[in-house]
């Protein structure tokens, strides 16, 4: 196993890539039900460029170049502990019906069961350290920057005109409910952590490190997404693209929790 590969398993950015994929292959199917119709050649090429396996390829490509080896040991010093396992564990679990009836549940306890001082703390430091409202944000702006950019050479310019007119700015703002979901996101996904261990993950992420590694993961996912301006080997056809068997409304619903675990907000 490569190093790169093992950090990319090890972080969870394996299965968060796996979700980015079925996010935009979805959004091109939504795209094509709303009226779209690309000339023929289209959905191969979004396949063979967003599906999960080019995918993981590409963002494994760039994140290799940005692994240098004293940093990296000091990355997977922590990845391999089992705490850090628990955690990414609990930032990846898919979407799926009964997950998004527990966030439900959750949001509608907070008022009588809001969380304490300590937690409010660690949770608003998490986000702070990771940007993770604006950082979900900035990747899925560049995923439909991206998919629209595959798509140009197949659609006339009225469609594309179209799909450019509701498309997001590099540097999208976020206002104070992106910032709320967010929030209330992430108490949601460490909510069987303690103190503790939460505290602990949140060092992390505050030392040089896991700084470094945030905004490696960040640069690696936004490269990935810009495909045509970078040189990539050829690789074989792709007919068919295997997605997991989740509902579109399940992944609508918890399309920023995977972009909220740190390492990827990323996205």
């Amino acid at each position: 196993e490569s190093v790169t590969t093992e950090v990319m398993r090890l972080s969870g950015l394996t299965a968060q890539v796996d979700l980015l994929a079925v996010m935009i292959l979805g959004e091109f199917d939504r795209l094509r039900s709303v009226g779209l119709q690309p000339a023929a050649g289209a959905t191969p090429v979004v396949a063979q460029t967003f599906g999960a396996e080019p995918l993981r390829s590409s963002v494994q490509e760039a994140l290799s170049r940005s692994l240098d080896p004293e940093r990296t040991r000091a990355l997977l010093a922590w990845l391999r502990a089992p705490l850090s396992q628990r955690i990414v564990a609990l930032e990846c679990a898919l979407p799926s019906a009964e997950r998004q009836t527990e966030l439900i549940d959750f949001v509608n306890q907070l008022p009588s069961r809001p969380p304490s001082p300590t937690r409010l703390m660690l949770i608003h430091r998490l986000e702070r350290v990771t940007d993770a409202t604006q950082g979900s944000a900035v990747v899925r702006a560049a995923a439909g920057a991206a998919l629209r950019k595959a798509l140009g050479p197949f659609v006339s310019a009225t469609a594309m005109a179209q799909l450019e007119t509701g498309g997001s700015k590099p540097r999208p703002s976020v206002d104070e409910n992106a910032r709320f979901r967010t929030m209330v996101s992430l108490f949601f996904t460490y909510r069987d952590l303690s103190d503790a261990d939460l505290g602990r993950y949140v060092s992390f992420l505050e030392s040089p490190t896991g700084r470094w590694f945030t905004r490696t993961v960040q640069g690696a996912f936004l490269t990935s997404l810009d495909p045509f301006d970078q040189p990539k080997p050829p690789r074989a056809p792709v007919t068919v693209v295997k997605r997991p068997r989740v509902s579109e409304a399940a992944v609508a619903a918890d399309a920023n929790q995977w972009l909220f675990a740190p390492f990827a907000a990323v996205a």
